[in-house]
């Protein structure tokens, strides 16, 4: 395999094993950024001078004996979370060449651990919508990434980077993992906190791992949340016995996907779990609630400038941060408690219950300049189908993992697992026992 195919995993063996070495990796990477880059446009800002930088320095320690997990794991970080001395600008001409004095905690953590920053990914701007312009998909560019995270899906899914950062608020980890046919992880709310990070919505953003596998996940995820109890357990493949609820009432599905979620539940048991199906009363409301929230709290975190600015959003971007002054406390509160509802309601779902199974997206990426997104013989406003099924986890601060599970029309089509809070590290476990059995392809072919 080429350099840049390679996993978490594999680059830490390499290197231990002196096969090669973390400037060969990045220089690897760079070239083919240089090669598919344009195409692909997942970065806002390459790195590439501090890329070679910290990949030498990461050289040296492991010279010495360093064996941190990450040393000179290159990895890209979306534009919405602080990098000190380095743009962070969020997607937005609003924040055009804001340059922070202060590394935002994950990315402190990352660099402590020894991760080389390749570039800061696109996301959309605010990381307000499922797109992320002007990211393509690699498997077809005629097609979106998804989003926000889209700059972090894309790069991984193109061969770009080995492991990103992204945010999730509702579903902006697991839209873009899903639509590129990559691994993400929406944590427990608060198990990493979002200090540092542009704001979406201050209740329901989240900030986690994105990489190819969940075992790459798990060793990110280990290293921005040190210390937290109760999310590293000895790792375990071992699912035998574990119950399992899928989703039976997750709405219109395309064929592909309906068609994952099937073979995804006949994996599991086929590993041992025990497999039944659930309903959640009014899960289709789960989206309206969550944006509704959304608009509340971006609107709050917008104020001071909205009025003189409002000229300088994209697109929809701005009328989307306008909506939400026109919510008032009253219906706001309504909101939250609703939110409540349904937390009680999965915490219930999960009772006696290891994880929860349903789709991720509902179809593959819709072309861009779409407007409606096709699922069989329904349709929807593309950016509603694609939180359908995510928004759930923002609402009721469960951690949920997307998962790759194949192709649809030539794009990738994915699940969704779900488990308790803080149980993390049992998701992502069970996760790569479902990968490794799908065998879904690692990355698109450019």
């Amino acid at each position: 395999m080429e350099l840049y195919q390679l996993g978490i995993n594999d680059l830490t063996a390499g290197y231990r094993n002196r096969e090669f070495s973390p400037s060969e990796v990045v220089e690897a990477l760079l070239a083919r950024i240089e090669a598919v880059g344009d195409e692909i446009d997942a970065f806002a800002i390459v790195t590439a001078d501090t890329a070679i930088r910290q990949a030498t320095e990461a050289e040296s320690a492991l010279a010495h004996g360093d064996e941190r997990p990450l040393l000179g794991i290159p990895i890209a970080v979306k534009d919405l979370v602080d990098t000190a001395g380095i743009a962070t600008e969020a997607g937005s001409a609003l924040f055009a060449g804001r340059v922070p004095f202060e590394d935002a905690p994950v990315w402190s953590a990352l660099r402590e651990a020894g991760c080389v920053l390749i570039g800061k990914a696109r996301t959309h701007e605010f990381a307000l919508g499922s797109s992320t312009p002007p990211t393509t998909n690699p498997w077809n560019t005629a097609h979106i990434p998804g989003g926000s995270s889209g700059g972090s899906a894309a790069a991984l899914a193109a061969g770009l980077t080995p492991a990103a950062i992204g945010t999730d608020t509702a579903g902006s980890i697991r839209i873009p993992s899903a639509l590129c046919g990559t691994v993400g992880l929406k944590p427990t709310a608060t198990l990493v906190p979002p200090t540092g990070v542009v704001p979406l919505s201050w209740s329901l953003d989240n900030v986690g791992p994105m990489a190819r596998s969940p075992r790459d996940c798990a060793l990110l995820l280990d290293a921005i949340t040190p210390g937290a109890p109760g999310t590293m357990p000895p790792w375990s493949s071992d699912i035998e016995g574990w119950r399992v609820g899928v989703l039976s009432n997750p709405g219109p599905l395309s064929p592909g996907v309906a068609d994952a979620v099937s073979s995804s539940a006949r994996h599991l048991a086929e590993a041992g779990a025990v497999i039944d199906h659930i309903e959640i009363a009014d899960f289709e409301d789960c989206v309206d609630l969550d944006f509704a929230i959304i608009a509340a709290e971006v609107a709050l975190y917008h104020r001071p400038w909205y009025e003189q600015r409002l000229s300088e959003y994209t697109g929809e971007v701005g009328p989307r941060v306008g909506s939400g002054f026109s919510i008032g406390a009253a219906e706001y509160l309504e909101h939250r408690r609703r939110a409540e509802g349904f937390r009680t309601a999965f915490l219930a779902a999960l009772g006696g219950r290891d994880l929860i199974l349903l789709p991720g997206m509902p179809a593959p990426a819709p072309r861009i300049g779409d407007e409606i997104l096709w699922m069989g013989e329904e349709s929807d406003q593309y950016d509603h189908a694609l939180c359908r099924n995510t928004s759930f986890a923002n609402l009721t601060g469960l951690p949920a993992l997307a998962i790759p599970a194949g192709l649809e029309t030539g794009l990738p089509v994915g699940v969704q697992l779900a488990a308790g809070h803080f149980e993390d590290h049992r998701l992502l476990a069970a996760g790569q026992v479902l990968w490794e059995r799908l065998h879904p392809p690692r990355l698109a072919p450019l």
